[in-house]
């Protein structure tokens, strides 16, 4: 027999050699903006710059305001991820170099910025392409410590397309719940749901909007059964359509359609003129007895309140007001997540991946009445005694929880979860 050999096949050669490490973009970057920062540092120190004091640098050097002022931001950054918006560009730069240069700066120092700007460009080449998109990749890797403020750029400016895609924004998005003790079953807690839209403009007269979207659903995003609304404005109790706060709302109301869904209804905006002449505030309030468990169980450990968010808004300003005998002892949480998936609420196990980063938290009001006032929702201490009055509630008796975000995105639900207390014993 006959057996043909085949080629051996070569072992590789090991390299003593380390292979050099490419390094991460977060790693990168802030080699790149600390060596900037420390180069610019020196070099307006060396001809008695003081980076605190931006508006005597313009005067002393004859430089625009507005570039000493991102200088100093940059020079006294704590944040390198935050701070970045308020690098000047090449051309700024080059215009403050040659300024220092003038006035007596080293040329070592000079060519030192120069090198360090021309490395942090060659950065933003390698890992983003341009400014733009780095601003973005900044903006977007923010969550987890890196900056105080995730997705701050990247809110904004969906706002602003938003605003024109959908053709309606408005100032702020109220929404505000109380929760109390039921008078007649303790282990139930009676809820009042308040919310509006403050300066809502349109701008397109089609424009329009689900203000409202009245749905009662359990954690697997079934349906339960609606208990009957009181409605805090007594003149809407009897009276189909959405219960307004008409006492609130701006002249002449605007008017809604009640459009059926598959667990509720949503009251929907109708058309109406465009710009400052039809701006408009609009309230709803309704509250629904014995609603809400006030104990934990084994499979329900925590209260959730959420909020829908479908309209640009500017500000959202979300109050959790709690009845001191509910007994929660823990400040709620603030939590976002994204609605691309449509559809009301979330199973517990789906939410993770849908949550969005945000830095905003809740804090706690207490005190009087007019402690809860807020520049973003006009005479609301009289909205909130007006819920009071109605059901007979001691405003005493209730601490705020509030939460304020800036241009929160679309669409999402924001959630107030708070611990509820053991089961008595």
């Amino acid at each position: 027999m006959v057996t043909t050999a085949s080629p051996a096949t070569p072992h590789p050669v090991e390299d003593s050699r380390t292979e050099a490490r490419t390094p991460s973009f977060q790693e990168d970057y802030e080699r790149c903006f600390e060596q900037l920062r420390g180069a610019l540092t020196e070099v307006l120190l060396s001809v008695g710059a003081d980076p605190a004091t931006p508006q005597e640098v313009s005067r002393t050097f004859g430089l625009n305001k507005n570039l000493t002022w991102k200088v100093s931001k940059i020079v006294q950054a704590g944040d390198p991820y935050s701070a970045y918006p308020h690098l000047p560009g090449t051309g700024g730069m080059e215009i403050l170099l040659r300024a220092l240069a003038k006035a007596g700066a080293p040329e070592r120092l000079i060519r030192d910025c120069r090198r360090a700007l021309g490395e942090f460009e060659d950065m933003v080449s390698t890992h983003a392409g341009d400014r733009g998109t780095l601003e973005l990749l900044l903006d977007s890797l923010a969550e987890g410590g890196l900056s105080s403020r995730p997705l701050e750029i990247s809110r904004k400016l969906a706002f602003r397309g938003n605003c024109g895609i959908w053709g309606i924004h408005a100032s702020t998005r109220l929404t505000t719940f109380f929760l109390a003790p039921n008078a007649e079953d303790p282990s139930r807690a009676d809820a009042v749901f308040l919310t509006g839209l403050i300066r809502l403009r349109r701008f397109r007269p089609d424009a329009t909007l689900p203000l409202i979207q009245r749905q009662l659903v359990d954690d697997r995003g079934h349906q339960l059964p609606l208990p009957e609304e009181v409605a805090i404005d007594p003149a809407y109790q009897d009276t189909p359509g959405p219960k307004l706060l008409s006492a609130f709302c701006s002249r002449p109301i605007p008017r809604f359609r009640e459009v059926p869904i598959e667990k509720g209804v949503v009251y929907e905006l109708e058309p109406g003129p465009v710009g400052n002449t039809g701006a408009a505030d609009v309230f709803y309030a309704s509250g629904l007895r014995a609603v809400v468990p006030v104990r934990a169980t084994t499979e329900d450990r925590f209260g959730e309140l959420n909020t829908l968010l479908n309209t640009p808004v500017e500000n959202l300003q979300f109050d959790l007001f709690l009845h001191r005998d509910l007994d929660v002892r823990e400040r709620p949480q603030a939590i976002l997540y994204g609605r691309m998936q449509g559809g009301t609420a979330l199973p517990a196990s789906r939410r993770d991946p849908e949550r969005l980063p945000m830095s905003e938290t809740v804090r706690e009001i207490s005190g009087s009445l007019n402690a809860v006032a807020s520049p973003l929702v006009p005479r609301y201490p009289d909205i909130c005694e007006t819920v009071y009055r109605r059901m007979e509630w001691d405003p005493e008796a209730f601490t705020c929880h509030r939460l304020v975000m800036e241009y929160p995105p679309i669409p999402s639900s924001v959630i107030q979860r708070y611990r509820l207390p053991p089961a008595a014993d």
